[in-house]
């Protein structure tokens, strides 16, 4: 069988935004790709799913409009018609949107914008509980939100068409940066992705501007804070969050196949100028991609992470760097990373692992290979279709996931607390006596519950999770793009407190 690639987009925005004749420029760099393909061994089609002819030839019914759902529906049926093994959304979200998540956590962001509904084989939905099954592989591929440049996408397209997969060793240099009270939380992550945090830089001791050359190295691994729109990253000191890195501080310093995770919030944000105070520069996210990084894998809103131990954001990234580095695609090193994090945080799915889960989304061409993988290159050549078999187990992965785990939902409230006092020990252990509490529940169906303790000894997972949040926000001293916030979430039953846990917002 093939191997299928589908590169989705809307015609409609695209003439809007670039008009009539750079339109076609874009569509013949696009079909340039598709034809580059072809010595990779993969067919790819260009669909417009807003365009009768385009959709027509694709088998799947016209889909005029482009708003979110549409645009969820029309990836669906594209799915269901063609089994792809990579989808590629390409365009920034003023092309093909993101889908708008209501937030399953208690903090500043209302909404989630995310990729994770394409990946998933459920129907169209606002409800992060829907998306616990991720099956497909997604990556996007933007271009500037606000302005028609052909010329950054003709150097994305370029750069992809070029890429060529390297060896281990390429990667295993790194440029890793902290935000200083994270530095054992970095080092814990980068020892698992690379084997050592010999070379982490703190700021705001270091910063891209002053460790320029180490901008070279081809794996990028940043853990700092992030804000909304902003072209910045920053580092910490006390109350005080100097940049650690500025988009101005990417041009000509990137090496051409360079990967970054960056768990800061925002941190994958595609700006529009305009939104932003105007001007002509590019998020930092956009930056890296068209200064010659394949890959870029960020959040796009507010991000949660511990500072001396690994969890959400930081499983999330180095995940999702290791699979890379082992040989995958960077789509597939995705969806092998949202598994692994979703079967960590299970089987009772807190608020912020489900925030988690939505906010992360890759940038860049997902069928593209950094490393290369000599097992699979002589079954390859031994005629096995492996790319097929991978896809098999992820998508039935996606569905006993989909199955088996269960989210948490936001409740009331309650006047009662059965382990208040044990709660508020804690509080005072974590200075969070003034935060703002929250409560949610995880409770199972009898058919979901069955599912999931399936061999298990009777009681041994309990049907109904408590999750509390506590929620502290750092005072606000002058105008400062970092608001930062410090949450405490709680897990019981009826019979006690079972763990708890301290995140920052990242």
């Amino acid at each position: 069988m093939p191997t299928i690639k589908l590169i989705i987009s809307c015609k409609n925005p695209l003439v809007l935004k670039y008009g009539a004749a750079n339109f076609k420029k874009v569509d013949a760099l696009l079909k340039k790709l598709a034809a580059a393909d072809k010595k990779k061994k993969l067919t790819t089609r260009v669909v417009y799913i807003d365009d009768p002819a385009s959709a027509k030839k694709a088998g799947i019914s016209v889909y005029p409009s482009t708003k979110e759902k549409d645009c969820k529906n029309a990836v669906d049926a594209l799915y269901a018609k063609w089994k792809p093994d990579y989808i590629v959304l390409f365009g920034a979200q003023d092309i093909v949107p993101f889908q708008s998540i209501v937030n399953p956590a208690s903090d500043d962001d209302k909404i989630v914008p995310s990729d994770l509904p394409y990946a998933c084989d459920t129907s169209y939905s606002t409800q992060a509980k829907d998306f616990t099954g991720p099956t497909r592989v997604v990556g996007r591929l933007p271009d500037v939100p606000g302005k028609g440049d052909v010329d950054y996408v003709k150097t994305l397209i370029d750069l992809a068409i070029a890429s060529k997969p390297g060896k281990t060793s390429d990667y295993s240099t790194y440029f890793g940066i902290t935000a200083k009270p994270w530095i054992k939380s970095t080092s814990l992550s980068l020892q698992s992705v690379f084997g050592n945090f010999s070379s982490l830089l703190v700021a705001p001791t270091d910063s891209a501007a002053t460790k320029s050359g180490d901008l070279k190295a081809l794996s990028h691994f940043i853990n700092c804070h992030g804000a909304e729109l902003t072209y910045a990253y920053y580092g910490q000191s006390g109350t005080s969050y100097p940049e650690s890195m500025n988009t101005r501080d990417l041009a000509g310093k990137i090496g051409k196949g360079t990967l970054v995770a960056a768990e800061c919030c925002y941190g994958a944000q595609l700006i529009d100028a305009a939104s932003a105070g105007g001007g002509d520069q590019l998020s930092i996210a956009n930056n890296y991609l068209v200064s010659g990084a394949l890959g870029f894998l960020g959040s796009s809103t507010i991000a949660y992470g511990p500072a001396d131990s690994n969890d959400q954001a930081d499983l999330v990234c180095s995940y999702f760097f290791t699979s890379v580095l082992k040989g995958a695609s960077t789509g597939r090193s995705l969806l092998e990373a949202r598994q692994q994090y979703l079967t960590k945080s299970g089987p009772h799915l807190d608020p912020v692992a489900l925030k988690t889960i939505c906010q992360f989304y890759f940038l860049g061409d997902p069928s593209l290979q950094l490393v290369e993988n000599p097992v699979d290159s002589k079954k390859v050549e031994a005629g096995a279709d492996t790319i097929k078999s991978r896809r098999m187990q992820l998508f039935s992965k996606g569905a006993i996931l989909r199955q088996s785990v269960i989210p948490a939902r936001k409740v009331g409230v309650g006047k009662s607390v059965r382990h208040r006092k044990d709660i508020k020990a804690i509080l005072q252990r974590e200075g969070m006596l003034d935060s703002t509490e929250e409560h949610y529940i995880a409770r199972a169906t009898r058919e979901r519950h069955s599912e999931v303790t399936r061999g298990l000894p009777k009681g041994m997972v309990p049907s109904q999770v408590v999750f509390r949040t506590f929620t502290m926000k750092t005072p606000e001293k002058g105008k400062k793009p970092i608001k930062p916030s410090k949450l405490l979430l709680v897990k019981e039953t009826d019979s006690g407190i079972l763990d708890y846990h301290v995140y920052f917002s990242r």
